[in-house]
This record gives C-alpha cells, structure tokens and sequence, in this order.
C-alpha cells in the first residue's frame, strides 16, 4: 500500500512540473473600426511549469486588417476578419477577436464636391 502511494504522488509531482499552456485569452473583445484606424489587443497566456507565455499574432484577411508582432491591428478595407493570438509554446492554444471594417461615410458636402469633378473631368 506505501509503495503504491508513493508511485501516486510521484506521478502527481512529475504531472506538475510539465511545462503546459493553460489558456490563451485576448482582453479586449470584439471591434467595429474604421477605415485607417487602429487598435492594440493584448494576449494573457497562463502556464504551467516552464512554459512560455509569447505568441504570434494572425490576421484572417489581411486586406481587411493587418496586426503587427505587438498586437496593433490597423483597418485596411472594408469586411470581416479575425485576429488570433497563436500560442508559441503549443500553437493548438490560440484565442481571438472579430474586427469589422466599415468603410467612412462622406459628408453631403463631400458628395457635392464628388460629383461636381466627376461631371467636370473629361
């Protein structure tokens, strides 16, 4: 019986100390953006053992939102994407965020100037 509990507990010891990704999660939630304009997200990893907490960051559709190493995800066109945080340790531990691109909205003043080059520009 002494014998089998100590094979427990060192099973349960050496179980402890394997390096593991617990989670990946991103702060911020899902953004509606604007063309051109840019948000930061930042990744939370949680380990276990020696595991490390960096990740690669991954847009869907770039040409609808680039992100760069440090999480800035910039509005490159009008769509839907998702933006990833990618476990670097265990890349099957991964988290990420919807971003919708809107295109901006001309003013009447904007159209009215539009339409006066078109119909002007021969």
């Amino acid at each position: 019986m002494l014998a089998m509990a100590s094979l427990l507990i060192s099973a349960c010891a050496g179980a402890a100390g394997t390096p593991v990704v617990v989670s990946v999660s991103i702060n911020e939630g899902d953004a509606v953006l604007t063309l051109g304009e840019s948000v930061t997200l930042t990744a939370v990893v949680v380990v276990r053992g020696d595991a490390t907490e960096e990740v690669v960051w991954e847009s869907g559709d770039t040409g609808v939102a680039s992100v760069t190493s440090a999480g800035l995800v910039t509005a490159t066109g009008g769509g839907n994407t998702l933006v990833t945080a990618r476990s670097v340790f265990d890349p099957s531990s991964t988290a990420s965020v919807a971003i919708a691109v809107t295109e901006p909205e001309l003013a009447s003043s904007d159209w009215d100037t539009a339409l006066w080059n078109a119909s002007t520009w021969r």
